[in-house]
C-alpha cells in the first residue's frame, strides 16, 4: 500500500527537514523547488505531509496493536470464563464504551501530557473495550462447538483450548475489524493535533498542520489542501485494506455479500 510505503522510506524521500523555517520563502506557491508550496513559517510542505504520513501509521498501528493485545485478552478469558467475572468485566467495558471516542480521547491525554507515546496510549485505551466484546462474543460462539468438547475429553486445560483452539479460530474476523480501526486512529490522531493536544514538535502531525494553516487557508489554500488530501487517502485506503482482507479472509462472507447485492438488482 502506497501509505505505507511511503512512511517507511519517508525520510528518503523528502527533500527539506520537515521543521527546517525559511521566512524568506514563507507562502510560496507550489513550484519546481517546493512541490506543494511553503507554509506560514517557510517550512517545505510536502516534506512535512510526507512527515505526518509516517506518524500517522505509527499511531496508527501501534494503537490498535496495543489496543488488539490488551482486548482480546480480556476478550477472550471473559468469553471463556463466564459467570460473575465475565459480567463484572463487560460492565467496565461497557463503561468506557458509554463516553464519546474524542471526548475520552481528550481527558486521557489531559491526564498523560502530550506528545506521540500519550496519544498511542490514548487511542489504544478507546480499541480495548471494542476488541473486547468482539473477541468475547466469538469465543461465546466458539467454545460450544465439537471440537472444544473433544479437546476437554482428551484432558486438555483450559488455557491450552483457548489458545491453541478457539482463538485461532477467532483470528480472521478480529483482524478485519483492527485494520478498520486502524483509520480511525488516523482520524483520531490528526484531531487531538489540530486541537493542539496531540503530538508535538519536531513529530509532525496532519492536523498540526491543518491548525497551523487555519489563518492563511484563504490566501493560500494549498498549505489546508494537501495535508487534508492526504489525510482523506489514507483513510480510504485503509477501509479499503480491511475490505480486501475480509474477502481474503473469509470468502464466505465476501460471497453472501455479493449474492445479497445481486438479489437487491434483480428485484429493483
Amino acid at each position: 500500500m502506497p501509505i505505507l510505503a511511503l512512511a517507511l522510506i519517508a525520510p528518503a524521500v523528502t527533500p527539506y527537514n520537515p521543521q527546517t523555517m525559511s521566512i524568506g520563502e514563507r507562502l510560496q506557491p507550489p513550484s519546481t523547488r517546493h512541490l506543494m508550496g511553503t507554509d506560514v513559517f517557510g517550512r517545505d510542505v510536502f516534506s512535512r505531509v510526507v512527515a505526518g504520513d509516517r506518524v500517522s501509521v505509527e499511531v496508527g498501528g501501534m494503537s490498535v496493536l496495543l489496543g488488539l493485545v490488551a482486548g482480546s485478552l480480556i476478550g477472550a478469558v471473559s468469553g471463556y470464563t463466564g459467570g460473575l467475572f465475565d459480567d463484572v468485566l463487560m460492565r467496565l467495558m461497557d463503561s468506557v464504551l458509554a463516553f464519546p471516542a474524542i471526548l475520552l480521547a481528550l481527558v486521557l491525554v489531559a491526564i498523560m501530557g502530550q506528545g506521540l507515546i500519550a496519544v498511542m496510549t490514548a487511542v489504544a485505551a478507546l480499541r480495548i473495550p471494542i476488541f473486547a466484546r468482539s473477541v468475547r462474543g466469538l469465543v461465546l460462539a466458539e467454545r460450544t462447538r465439537d471440537y472444544v468438547d473433544a479437546a476437554r475429553c482428551i484432558g486438555q486445560r483450559d488455557g491450552r483450548i483457548l489458545t491453541r483452539h478457539i482463538l485461532p479460530n477467532v483470528l480472521s474476523p478480529t483482524i478485519v475489524l483492527a485494520t478498520s480501526y486502524f483509520a480511525s486512529g488516523i482520524v483520531i490522531e490528526a484531531s487531538l493535533s489540530f486541537l493542539g493536544l496531540g503530538v508535538v514538535p519536531p513529530d509532525v502531525s496532519w492536523g498540526t498542520m491543518l491548525n497551523d494553516s487555519l489563518q492563511v487557508m484563504q490566501i493560500d489554500p494549498w498549505t489546508v489542501l494537501f495535508p487534508a488530501v492526504a489525510l482523506s487517502i489514507a483513510v480510504l485506503g485503509f477501509n479499503l485494506l480491511g475490505d480486501g482482507l475480509r474477502d481474503w479472509l473469509d470468502p464466505r462472507l465476501a460471497i453472501g455479500l455479493r449474492s445479497a447485492g445481486e438479489r437487491e438488482q434483480r428485484s429493483s
